[in-house]
Formats: C-alpha cells, sequence, structure tokens
C-alpha cells in the first residue's frame, strides 16, 4: 500500500469521526503520529508492505469501529 494513501484514509476517518490526527514525531525511518492520544507508528517507505498496513488498520479499530476502512 502507498504510505500517501495509509495517511489518507487514516486522516479521512479521523475528519469524519471529529478526531485529532496530528504528526508528533518526524524522524528516522517512521513517523509518530497521534489519534486522540494513541500513538500510532508509520514507516517513511514509500511503499509499506501489506500486512503493516493492514496491522496499523487494525490497530485503529477500537477508535473508528470493526473493519472501519472498508466502509
Amino acid at each position: 500500500m502507498k504510505r500517501a494513501a495509509l495517511l489518507r484514509t487514516i486522516a479521512e476517518a479521523a475528519r469524519r469521526n471529529r478526531s485529532d490526527w496530528r504528526l508528533i514525531r518526524d524522524r528516522g525511518d517512521h513517523e509518530v503520529w497521534s489519534l486522540d492520544g494513541i500513538p500510532v507508528v508509520i514507516p517513511r517507505h514509500r511503499e509499506v508492505n501489506e500486512m503493516v498496513a493492514l496491522r496499523i488498520l487494525v490497530d485503529l479499530e477500537a477508535r473508528f469501529g470493526e473493519r472501519w476502512w472498508h466502509r
């Protein structure tokens, strides 16, 4: 999955749910974002491995609901 698409998907869901989505740290090989205080680590690669992207999306189910990225 493209990194930009992953970030866009999360940002749009955060906007729909009126959640606070912001960049916390931007160093090295990863960025740390915050979704309502929940840290989300995103690799800084053009392509994010599908399993890593899925794990990030699944980790956010607690905030957005089950399989929220398919809506």
